[in-house]
């Protein structure tokens, strides 16, 4: 592989020796001289640790919002990946905002009451929560953070910011969310049968190990050890890595009943495919078949010829949860007297449907309740128990109990 050519250092007209970035010459001193060779050095080192940026050596009382945007943006896609769920997608809203409004102002004059703007800007765009609003803004200070750190901002302008306090509870007029909470096993039990057995499998694999939904996706065979009865799922990507936390999944004899049928495919190979899900449904559509071969359409004609999307070997975690979703829509159908309410319709499907991040919440529940807290966190994966009490319950029927025995 050839290494990239650098900019050269040449001669000036006016006899100083200089350097061409972005377009621009920069004069490194008398040509030919140890010091201006130095300086060369210098110059182009800084150029490349700033990822060879166009907004490289234009002062900061200079720098537009907008061209502070763009070094971000590349910035995104390098650190966090252009993934559906990276923090590239997340943090869009937030920086979109920021050009709408302020793109050609100078990053230095960026301050609390511009802040404000951009986050009553964020407020009036859709029915977001507070909750949201207050991530969105975090995003924004990381922003000006990230610029600090590269050279392209002052400090002043994050620490000024970050005196912003976020917004509270029952003092603003946005939504508040209630937070994911578990779902109960027998509503999970009656979305199952309305669910391929490949998505089933992942739900209950999920019920019964407690692993996130990114991690029963992204699961293959050679991940697994399995020479002790209970087997070790270590995980080298997963939510936490990047602080350097280690994440292992401990799959228990009924997680592994479930598991077994998957694990016959490479090493490298998801175990959950979503081509295979497909294979099956159509195997199942055939056999139900009542319509004689002979008549009616035969299998496979009605497909199409170049379709849009194919079934991939692996789920994306939005994938996963709009199979389940459906599968509750099916599960539990509105009352005939509300179907021809959109409305009502609406709500009855928001209120009847499940995430597979709940499944986390229920184990965590369960296992908090079962074997306390501390095992709780282990099997989660979670460093600090504190973190673990957001998703496991507590158990509110000891506390009555307690309650009942003082009375």
């Amino acid at each position: 592989m050839k290494t990239p050519k650098l900019p050269s250092y040449r001669k000036h007209s006016s006899g100083q020796a200089r350097v061409t970035l972005n377009g621009k010459d920069k004069l490194l001193g008398p040509y030919g001289s140890h010091e201006s060779k130095q300086e060369y050095k210098r110059v182009v080192a800084e150029w490349l640790a700033s990822g060879k940026s166009t907004s490289f050596d234009v002062p900061a009382h200079q720098l537009l919002i907008g061209e502070m945007l763009v070094q971000y943006v590349k910035h995104c896609k390098t650190y966090y990946g252009t993934h559906r769920a990276s923090e590239y997608y997340q943090i869009k809203p937030a920086m979109s905002a920021l050009k709408k409004l302020y793109s050609a102002t100078p990053v230095v004059e960026f301050g609390p009451k511009q802040f404000k703007a951009v986050r009553e800007h964020l407020c009036s765009e859709g029915d977001r929560s507070r909750k949201y609003i207050n991530r969105l803004g975090e995003r924004i200070r990381r922003i000006f953070r990230w610029a600090a750190g590269e050279g392209l901002a002052p400090a002043s302008v994050a620490a000024d910011i970050g005196m912003v306090p976020p917004l509270k509870a029952g003092r603003c007029s946005l939504r508040e969310t209630s937070g994911r909470t578990p779902v109960s096993e027998e509503v999970v039990e009656a979305t199952l049968a309305h669910l391929s057995r490949t998505v089933g499998d992942m739900v209950r694999f999920q019920l019964l190990t407690g692993c996130r939904p990114g991690e029963v996706c992204s699961l293959t065979p050679g991940m697994i050890d399995r020479t002790e009865d209970v087997w070790q799922i270590n995980l080298n990507k997963h939510k936490t890595a990047w602080r350097g936390k280690k994440r292992v999944i401990y799959v228990s004899k009924a997680a592994q009943n479930v598991l077994s049928r998957y694990l016959f495919r490479g090493p490298d190979e998801c175990c959950f495919s979503p081509k295979e899900a497909t294979k099956e449904r159509l195997e199942q559509a055939k056999s139900a078949r009542t319509t004689p071969l002979s008549c009616g359409n035969k299998a496979g004609t009605n497909k199409k010829k170049n379709p849009i999307r194919t079934p991939g070997d692996f789920y994306r975690t939005g994938t996963y949860a709009n199979a389940i979703l459906k599968g509750c829509e099916k599960a539990f159908p509105p009352p005939e007297e509300i179907e021809k309410d959109e409305a009502k319709v609406k709500a009855w499907t928001k209120e009847h449907a499940w995430s597979p991040n709940q499944l986390r919440h229920t184990f965590a529940t369960k296992i908090r309740k079962e074997y306390g807290l501390e095992v709780a966190s282990v099997l989660l994966g979670h460093s600090e128990m504190e973190v673990t009490q957001i998703y496991a319950e507590a158990d509110k029927s000891k506390a009555i109990d307690a309650v009942r025995r003082l009375g």
